[in-house]
């Protein structure tokens, strides 16, 4: 049970790109919303949950090192300070992109999918103690 605790943060993004694909596959058929604009929505959407996550993860600086699921994650300030710099980069990339994003894919938000999938990877990499399963996450 303590190992979900240490693993909260992980699980929240992991359940937020599930409600955005389940949100962008309901919503965004063009044919009927193709009067809507939703990809503010969804970045906003994104960053507030990224902002999220950052939260979850700095409520658990502090702890001594954790090694969860049998040797499979390890959870240390460091990779707390790592997961934290990779998601902050992430939300400035998304800022940054926001316009080039709208010409480009008009109303697709396919993008912010692989967007979310690569960041969870990332993290999940960063977190990685074991080569098998690091080999698998990448």
């Amino acid at each position: 049970m303590l190992d979900f605790i240490f693993f909260l943060p992980e699980l929240f993004l992991i359940f937020v790109l599930l409600s955005l694909c389940i949100f962008i596959s309901q919503f965004t058929n063009k044919n009927i919303y193709k009067f809507t604009y939703i990809l503010n929505f969804i970045e906003i959407f994104i960053i507030i949950n990224f902002l999220i996550y950052i939260y979850l993860n700095l409520n658990s600086i502090g702890y001594n090192e954790h090694i969860i699921f049998n040797n499979i994650f390890v959870n240390t300030n460091y990779t707390i300070f790592f997961k934290n710099f990779i998601i902050f980069i992430s939300i400035l990339i998304l800022i940054i992109i926001k316009d080039h994003l709208k010409i480009i894919f008009k109303n697709n938000c396919d993008f912010y999918i692989i967007y979310f999938f690569l960041i969870i990877s990332i993290v999940f990499l960063i977190m990685c103690f074991d080569l098998i399963f690091a080999a698998l996450i990448i």
